[in-house]
Formats: C-alpha cells, structure tokens, sequence
C-alpha cells in the first residue's frame, strides 16, 4: 500500500479516467457525421467506430477484472491508461477507416482493464462505511454525468476543433493521470496465481461482433 493515501485525491484521480472513458464511448456519437465524411466510410460501417469499443469492452471486461486480481490493480490500471492513450493517439491521427477501427477496439481493450482496477484502487483506498459508500455513490454518478454529457462534449469538440480532438483530447488527461497514479494510488496486494481465461474473452468478443456485423450488412449484402 502506498504510504500516506488520501483518499479524497484517489477519488479524484480515478474518477477522472473512469470519466473519461465513459465519455469517449458517448462524444462519438456526436462526431459520427464528420468522421463518415472525412474518412470515407461505406454505407453502415460508420457504425463500427462506436461498436467497435463497446464490443471490445463488454467482451474483456470480466477477463481484465482477473487480470487486475492476478497481476495487481495498479499496475493493470497503469498500463491500460497508458494503452489508452496510444491507442487515442492512433485514432485521433487516423486517415483510413480501418485505422480509426483498429484503434477503438485498442481503446476497448484499455477501457476494460482500467474499471476493474480503477474500483479496486478506489475501494482499496477507502475503509468500509460511509466514507466508502460515499466514493462508490460519486463512481456511480459520474457514469450517468460521462453519458450525459458525452454527446456535448462530442458536438463542442467536432464544431470548433474537429472530429479528431475527441481523441486527442484524451492524451493529456491521461499523461496527468499516469503521473499522478505512482504518487497517489494504493498499491493492493495481488489475489496471487489464478488462471485468466483470455480465451472466454476472444470467444465472447468474436461472438458479439459477428452477431453485430449481420445485423450492420445484413441490409447491403442480404
């Protein structure tokens, strides 16, 4: 454990990149018009911009959870947000469709292993009773906040700056964080070796976007 955690800090660091995770799945939405324009997406694949990162999310999910159990949460949590940036970096940079894909599902991916660990540091950090029913309440609200707001955010950025500072503008936030993250962030003991099964999460993945793409060209291959 990390010595002197103010948990006030730790909640503010963590809430920050949970923030902006949930954020980048929602401005998206916004710059979707701009980005088919620029990138020259065929008909429905535009699509796969936004289904891209939620499949790569919801399919990793529980596997990264245990990857942050075996590996430890902060170092799983360093990692990702440092994958995130890269990969918010490719898609902000993008110039063809399959860039800008590939770069959401590395997002995904990231996303992923940064919620698992980030609300095992956050509750890591918190002693049991209120002062933790208080963190895990301001978890929650900025989930519904990031939702919320993610396609005013999307529509502000694409209008003044361009579709690609909904990208962009992840990489400063998340350099902040990963500063912040060795000074700040407990440092929980790993659960130990248990197996991660990376192959639950390929199937589940692969069978979430071949259910996807039948339903997107479905329509324009019959």
């Amino acid at each position: 454990m990390t010595a002197d955690v103010r948990p006030g800090v730790v909640t503010a660091v963590l809430g920050a990149a949970f923030l902006m995770t949930v954020l980048d799945s929602t401005s998206v939405v916004a710059a979707l018009p701009s980005i088919e324009a620029a990138l020259g997406f065929e008909a429905n694949d535009a699509a796969w911009v936004i289904t891209a990162y939620g499949v790569a999310v919801g399919g990793c999910l529980l596997s990264a959870g245990r990857v942050a159990d075996v590996v430890g949460a902060r170092r799983t949590f360093v990692v990702a947000t440092a994958a995130f940036a890269v990969a918010s970096l490719i898609c902000g940079l993008a110039s063809t469709p399959p860039v800008l894909v590939v770069g959401r599902v590395v997002q995904g991916v990231a996303a992923a292993a940064m919620t698992p660990s980030a609300l095992a540091l956050l509750l890591a950090a918190h002693p049991e009773g209120p002062q933790r029913n208080r963190a895990i309440g301001i978890w929650g609200g900025l989930r519904g906040i990031g939702a919320t707001a993610g396609l005013l955010v999307g529509g502000l950025l694409t209008s003044i700056a361009g579709w690609q500072w909904i990208f962009l503008v992840n990489v400063p936030v998340c350099v902040l964080v990963l500063v912040a993250a060795g000074r700040v962030l407990p440092d929980p003991r790993p659960a130990g070796r248990r197996e991660i099964d990376i192959a639950a999460a390929v199937t589940l993945s692969g069978a979430l976007a071949a259910g996807i793409l039948a339903v997107l060209r479905g329509p324009v291959t019959g």
